[in-house]
């Protein structure tokens, strides 16, 4: 981690927004949640940065630039008939099927005060745009799984990446 083109970063930017940008639902045929008998289910979670640009906006005959930073979530739900079944890792599903799967990306956006290189606002979108996301993104993830029927969905609280060492 570059601690001081984050820090950089943190200092020139401020949050002004978040929103969905779009979504994608997808349930098998087969499955029917209301009528599931004695299936072992597991949840798995995906999140990570897509990509953050520096676009910039006339007001008041003044150009002011902020960055739009997008943000990538998801889970799927696994079922599978096997009670000692261990839970999948990866893409490997020997033994579960995956029934259903939601994604949804997020659009953070933030003003900036001032011009950062391209090292900090990767250092910034890196450790700090999950962290805006991941309110927004718990209460899509619960309130869809919900609306579908679903075992009840909270994705883990949010955890700030660290670099390995």
């Amino acid at each position: 981690m570059n601690h001081e083109s984050l820090e950089e970063a943190i200092n020139c930017l401020s949050i002004l927004d978040v929103r969905l940008d779009n979504s994608t639902i997808l349930v098998d045929d087969e499955f029917d949640p209301l009528f599931t008998g004695e299936e072992t289910l597991t949840v798995q979670f995906k999140s990570g940065i897509k990509e953050s640009v520096v676009r910039s906006t006339q007001a008041n005959e003044k150009e002011e630039k902020y960055l739009r930073s997008k943000y990538q979530c998801g889970y799927r739900v696994l079922i599978s008939s096997n009670d000692n079944a261990e839970p999948p890792s990866g893409e490997d599903l020997k033994g579960w099927v995956q029934v259903a799967e939601v994604t949804a990306d997020f659009i953070a956006y933030y003003g900036m005060n001032t011009d950062l290189d391209q090292s900090a606002i990767d250092e910034f979108s890196k450790h700090n745009v999950g962290y805006n996301v991941w309110p927004y993104w718990r209460e899509y993830a619960s309130s869809t799984a919900v609306r579908l029927r679903l075992p009840p969905v909270m994705p883990p609280l949010y955890v700030i990446p660290r670099d390995k060492k």
